[in-house]
């Protein structure tokens, strides 16, 4: 940091007009986080400060390296005057970080109500969705903040349905799960769909049965939720407040909906629907991952990547994960990774049997075909340039970010999507993807490099210190020799991967790269020197730098008028061409025989579905049947 910003720090408003009076930079950002000398002004509530150094020309809408701007500081600290003063010299208001999230979106997940409406008034998008479709309305809901979420279904035009894009949950869904009463009596007498059901037929007071109180079961019930509906795993909210064992939820359904519907509820098993077989079609293997089998599928008109992994080919767990199922750390990295444009997010997840299944944005292709189809001398700079720049921005979001290390990065992780990116440009975007080895980055105790339970994936991108090192396995549960190592290992596997996409040679130091070739040679510092391999965030400085130099440059500059995927693989089509049309036949065939025994094996299980459930419904029959019985028999005792 620069003497400004520790004067900034410490609120010394003299100190502050002195070096700026001596001519001090107000636009110099910090090394790691990139935050200026405003965004501390404005974290730290102190107006004089902000003023000054506004009047010295900072950047009112200068972005730190997770995209944060002044207001998006200020609405975090909770500060109006601040605040106030920013929107007063027209801030931009639904300026959005790395995460989507605009400054009234963090107001609303901090509850500062009187923030909110300021923002409101400077017309901020009360609909206005994050990443991972989180809107303000949802955010204040989940945390509970009453004020802040009367004003907006009040006072605003927001949409009280808007669902998010993981699991299809309402505003009204997560205050039932986080068991906030007040909030729900709100949006309720506000309209609110009582049983408005998420992606898997889960209701509001079904949530509420699981993760809330009887007062808010009570409050569903009393504004009409149906208590019968049932989910897609068979079982409702009645089933669940039996299965939690809570006495005062039994006793308020036993009087509600009676004693043998109760006991005959008690019977059914939860079930888990074959949804991969039921919700996809036109199945096509399509590759394989560190542990799984990932397959091109088709649901409602629209292609994807679903990624199965089965328990048994799992990584085992270690003495300090033993409370961490297998398949829990990839599930968490892909959620939080759908926060950036540069990882393979995820867009629904369930388990089924002993398997665990992940549904992905189906990308076109990755960087190892891409380099294959594509010969160094047909590659272009400015689209070799943007997938490094991508790629060091996934990697910083991972390390930093969600705080782990990927351990497997090679060419073949990286997949490549047609989108438009953050400059409105349609492109290939390099993602990194194939969470499956992924590990925290620290240990409970603190520590960054440290002993771990096993090395990394296999290939000529492996970093020196954990080559030769085999992956554990239920199979192969001991892992023996696994050396301390930290995240610098991610470091030398993207460096390796640069070095391929420049194809840089040895000589190439003496050229006009050499200073690319400098912080790559950096990156794939050996065994003695892999401290000294640069951190993410600087990788990520250096390949921006990069990319910008080019876009200056009259090569850079033109745009860009033909598909990047389609100047990849000419080569690759040209060699397509040469393909029989006997071989495109026999594939077609294929095709239809998998499809037939597909829909077969859907039969199959219909059938047995349906079987099974006569047998289930035979059984409450004949329990029915003893309870009446027993019944009688009491009664006739009685008189």
């Amino acid at each position: 940091m620069t003497p400004l910003h520790w004067a900034v720090d410490r609120r010394h408003t003299s100190s502050v007009a002195c070096l700026l009076e001596m001519g001090a930079p107000v636009e110099v950002p910090d090394k790691e986080w990139k935050e200026r000398p405003l965004h501390r002004a404005c974290l730290r509530g102190h107006t004089p400060c902000v003023e000054l150094l506004l009047s010295a020309g900072a950047d009112i809408n200068a972005r730190d390296r997770n995209g944060w701007t002044p207001l998006h500081y200020c609405t975090v600290k909770g500060d109006r005057a601040v605040l106030l003063l920013l929107l007063g010299r027209s801030a931009v208001v639904d300026c959005r970080d790395e995460y989507g999230r605009t400054p009234l979106l963090l107001a609303c997940q901090e509850g500062h109500a009187s923030q909110v409406r300021d923002l409101v008034n400077h017309k901020a998008d009360v609909n206005a969705k994050e990443r991972r479709g989180w809107t303000p309305l949802m955010w204040a809901s989940f945390a509970g903040h009453e004020a802040t979420v009367e004003f907006l279904v009040r006072e605003t035009n927001v949409d009280l349905e808007e669902r998010e894009n993981f699991g299809g949950w309402t505003a009204l869904a997560y205050a039932a799960r986080e068991d906030q009463t007040q909030v729900m009596r709100i949006l309720l007498d506000e309209g609110a769909e009582v049983d408005a059901e998420d992606s898997e037929g889960i209701t509001p007071l079904q949530w509420a049965c699981q993760e809330g109180s009887l007062e808010s079961v009570k409050l569903l019930v009393e504004h009409g939720a149906d208590w019968r509906r049932t989910n897609d795993f068979g079982v409702n909210a009645v089933w669940y407040s039996l299965a939690r064992a809570d006495l005062g939820l039994s006793e308020y359904f036993m009087n509600l909906c009676g004693r043998e519907y109760m006991l005959e509820l008690s019977e059914v098993e939860k079930t888990f629907p074959e949804r991969f077989v039921s919700e996809f079609t036109e199945m096509e293997e399509i590759g394989q991952g560190s542990f799984g089998t990932v397959v091109k599928a088709e649901k409602d008109g629209k292609a994807y990547a679903v990624k199965e992994l089965k328990d048994s080919d799992l990584p085992a767990s270690t003495e300090d994960e033993r409370d961490e199922l297998p398949w829990e750390k990839e599930y968490i990295a892909m959620v939080v990774g759908t926060h950036s444009a540069f990882i393979c997010g995820l867009l629904a997840f369930w388990r089924q049997g002993e398997s665990t299944f992940f549904q992905m944005q189906l990308c076109e292709s990755d960087l190892h075909h891409w380099m294959t189809k594509t010969k160094p001398k047909n590659r272009n700079r400015k689209t070799v340039l943007r997938f490094i720049s991508d790629c060091s921005s996934g990697l910083r979001f991972l390390h930093d970010g969600v705080g782990k290390i990927h351990r497997d990065i090679k060419p073949g992780n990286i997949f490549l999507r047609m989108e438009i990116d953050d400059e409105g440009t349609m492109r290939l975007v390099a993602k990194i993807g194939d969470l499956g080895l992924v590990t925290d980055r620290s240990n409970p105790m603190g520590n960054f490099y440290f002993e771990r339970s096993q090395g990394g994936g296999a290939g000529v991108y492996l970093a020196p210190e954990i080559k030769g090192i085999s992956l554990k396995t239920e199979k192969n549960p001991t892992v023996h020799g696994v050396p301390k190592y930290d995240e610098k290992i991610d470091i030398y596997s993207m460096g390796a991967v640069f070095f391929d996409l420049l194809f840089l040679k040895p000589e190439a130091g003496h050229s006009e790269c050499r200073w690319v070739v400098y912080v790559i040679r950096r990156m794939l510092g050996g065994k003695e020197e892999k401290h000294e391999r640069p951190p993410a965030y600087e990788v990520e400085d250096e390949a921006h730098r990069w990319l910008q130099d080019c876009l200056q440059t009259p090569e850079g500059a033109e745009d860009d008028r033909e598909s990047e995927l389609g100047n990849g693989e000419r080569n690759g089509k040209e060699e397509d061409e040469g393909v029989t049309e006997k071989k495109k036949e026999a594939k077609e065939e294929e095709k239809k025989k998998k499809m037939a025994t597909i829909k077969e094996q859907e039969l199959k299980r219909t059938k047995m579905w349906a079987e099974i459930i006569e047998k289930q419904l035979e059984r409450k029959r004949k329990k029915m049947e003893a309870i009446k019985e027993k019944e009688l028999k009491r009664n006739e005792m009685k008189k």
